[in-house]
């Protein structure tokens, strides 16, 4: 499942704000013009982010930008591992699932674009939380949402299997 890009735009010095992906997807975001620095923290800082569900299905924290955190009132957040990308144009940021990003622009505007990406590789996190989004409020739902994802994949990894054996005889 490829989402469909998202182009952002942010004036000088603009914060977009400190989030994680919805259903366990990767990010991919690449800088086209301008620069932006992004601060990236691993999964298990959720639990000094204040985590709250965002409209998309993802994860927003509820503290504000990382630079104007207090860290006497959160000091949990002076130990956590926060790793910084800094974007000039033609850079690509792969945002793995799970993992948090906040980005804020450079002096002058910065346009990107982003997509949400959900691999063979993230296929198992994408399914939790489709149930667990879905599942909660329409139970039927994300339940036949889940099954069909399900076969889905299967069909595509006997595809796949298929392709390679079709290959290794061709060799």
């Amino acid at each position: 499942m490829n989402a469909s890009p998202e182009i952002e735009i942010g004036g000088p010095g603009s914060v977009s704000p400190l989030r994680s992906e919805p259903l366990g997807g990767y990010r991919l975001e690449t800088q086209l013009v301008g620069s932006q620095r992004v601060a990236l923290l691993p999964p298990e800082a959720d639990r000094v982010l204040e985590p709250r569900r965002a409209k998309n299905g993802g994860w927003r924290s509820a503290l504000p930008e990382l630079a104007r955190v207090d860290r006497r009132n959160h000091p949990a957040l002076s130990e956590a591992r926060i790793l910084v990308a800094e974007l000039e144009p033609g850079d690509t940021l792969f945002v793995p699932p799970g993992w948090w990003h906040e980005g804020k622009t450079g002096d002058r505007v910065a346009i990107s674009v982003a997509s949400l990406r959900v691999s063979k590789a993230n296929f198992g996190n994408f399914l939790r939380e489709l149930w667990r989004n879905e599942g909660r409020e329409q139970p039927l739902r994300g339940l036949v949402a889940q099954l069909y994802l399900r076969a889905f994949g299967l069909a595509r990894s006997f595809r796949s299997r298929k392709q390679n054996e079709r290959i290794a005889c061709v060799r």
